[in-house]
């Protein structure tokens, strides 16, 4: 056997720009955890998504240095295929990283997928909870835009909680058409808005605008700004404020909307202070939903989270597909590298069958 065997110094599996590209790759991927631990909001998101994606990088060209060795301490026994294997490994050090490396960047992308879908799942739902004033939402039935008055008035006229049942209309700013709310100053005070600046309080001829739909039409506090009602009526309105995270582009008085638009109904009621049970049960056989900020939340978003997860699966199955394709190419391209290995094997008495068990078992501890 020793005459027979072919004495063949691989070259270093470890080029220098790899190495460098490598460990750069790895510090930068601590550099980001680090930067989205101590930022907020969509900063920290992309820094951890940048993290991810340098650490799967760096992993992967980095390979050669630490899976020969990682094979050495998992593979164990004493047998012959055991033996083949290690040996494989100390030796086709290149082989071994190029089966993996598909396999490495394969889970790596499907663990930064999936968990970044489902932390921006559970952000946004927590949000989205959060920005609800009340303990309790009374949306329409399904199918429904709006609840139907008799829900409205009996809302109103259950118990003592706060209630709070603004009326959604809708008004043309220049060229846009903005979605608004018309509600009184109790209700306004209660939706417990993050002012910007100027004031929330409502009154007659005078708006609060949400930050992006005051980005959208160009005004800003104490600005006079010409709206047209579903009446088709003009009507200047001054900004009186500005809010972040509101449920609606804009805020009227009750009664300016209610004046120009006379179809405006309730879209939502928040409902404070009263149990849920026993709301559900009053308005049973109404098809309107009594739920918790979390429930209306998610029931709401239900339909994009379905479309989101399918995109979710579309994306892992192609990467699972390419994974494979090079697995299999790197596998055949080994295959003919070892055609003088396997050719020793035959001389020296191995059968076919021999020849291909340990070739399958040495694939498959590769994997």
């Amino acid at each position: 056997m020793e005459s027979l065997r072919v004495s063949e110094v691989e070259r270093s599996p470890m080029t220098r720009s790899r190495g460098i590209a490598g460990v750069c790759a790895v510090v930068g991927a601590f550099a980001f955890a680090a930067a989205s631990g101590l930022s907020t909001g969509g900063s920290s998101a992309m820094y951890a998504v940048t993290a991810v994606m340098s650490a799967i990088v760096g992993v992967t060209a980095l390979g050669p240095v630490y899976l020969p060795k990682l094979m050495q301490i998992l593979v164990r026994g004493s047998g012959p295929t055991a033996e083949l294997i290690r040996a494989e490994s100390a030796h086709g050090v290149r082989r071994v990283s190029s089966v993996l490396s598909p396999v490495l960047v394969l889970v790596g992308f499907a663990v930064m997928l999936t968990g970044m879908i489902d932390t921006m799942d559970t952000a946004f739902d927590d949000n989205a909870s959060a920005a609800v004033p009340t303990d309790l939402v009374v949306s329409p039935p399904e199918g429904a835009p709006t609840l139907p008055p008799d829900v409205v008035e009996t809302v109103h006229s259950y118990g003592s909680g706060t209630v709070i049942a603004p009326v959604a209309t809708s008004v043309v700013f220049g060229d846009r058409v903005v979605d608004v709310w018309g509600i009184d100053s109790a209700g306004m005070s209660a939706l417990d808005l993050e002012v910007e600046g100027g004031s929330a309080d409502l009154k007659a001829g005078s708006i609060v605008l949400d930050r992006d739909a005051a980005g959208r039409v160009g005004a800003h506090i104490g600005a006079t700004v010409e709206t047209v009602f579903p009446d088709g009526r003009n009507i200047p309105l001054e900004v009186a404020g500005i809010v972040t995270g509101a449920p609606a582009f804009a805020f009227v008085d009750r009664g300016t909307a209610l004046d120009h638009d006379r179809t405006a109904m309730t879209p939502v009621l928040y409902a404070d202070g009263i149990e849920q049970a026993a709301l559900a049960d009053t308005l049973a056989g109404t098809g309107a939903q009594v739920e918790t900020p979390s429930q209306y939340e998610s029931a709401g978003n239900a339909e994009d989270e379905r479309l989101l997860r399918l995109f979710e699966l579309a994306l892992v199955g192609l990467s699972l597909t390419f994974a494979a394709l090079a697995v299999a190419n790197t596998m055949a391209m080994a295959t003919t590298n070892r055609r003088a290995a396997f050719g020793l094997l035959q001389r020296i008495g191995a059968t076919r069958r021999q020849i291909l068990a340990s070739s399958q078992r040495s694939r498959r501890w590769s994997r």
